[in-house]
């Protein structure tokens, strides 16, 4: 049996040698099986990473705290007239930061840099978020994003 299981994996390897989307599907087909005896196979083979629990947990919280920059940077951006409501040094260096931004005098095209350069920030925040949550995983702390 073990022989004819061997035999199937070398017949898979001869028809997707090594391309990166093969083998992210054949991981893919795995990870999402829902038999156990699968998923336990391929945990028994699979090479383990050594990495310290606690180095994924500084990595992950390294991580937060950049999205958390992230956010904030990109929600200033996303709302300027919330931010400049108060304080006179903010409001004079997003003026500055918008007459940089805007040739010929234009503020819509300042606006719409402003509002992409905001959705970029937000989304590599959550990317950020994401990545935290794989190194946490990888050191054994469950958590509900994947």
């Amino acid at each position: 049996m073990l022989d004819q299981a061997i035999l199937s994996i070398k017949g898979l390897m001869l028809l997707a040698p090594g391309t990166t989307g093969s083998s992210n599907m054949i991981r893919k087909k795995i990870s999402e099986s829902l038999d156990d005896d699968l998923r336990n196979f391929a945990t028994l083979v699979s090479v383990k990473r050594s990495h310290k629990v606690g180095s994924m947990v500084l990595m992950a919280l390294g991580e937060v705290i950049i999205a958390s920059f992230l956010i904030v940077i990109g929600i200033f951006l996303a709302i300027p007239p919330v931010v400049t409501g108060g304080s006179g040094g903010l409001q004079s260096f997003l003026a500055a930061t918008g007459n940089a931004l805007s040739y010929s005098g234009s503020s819509v095209i300042s606006s719409m840099v402003d509002f992409a350069l905001s959705i970029i920030l937000l989304l590599s925040a959550f990317y950020s978020i994401r990545e935290a949550a794989k190194s946490l995983n990888e050191a054994g702390i469950k958590t509900r994003l994947r």
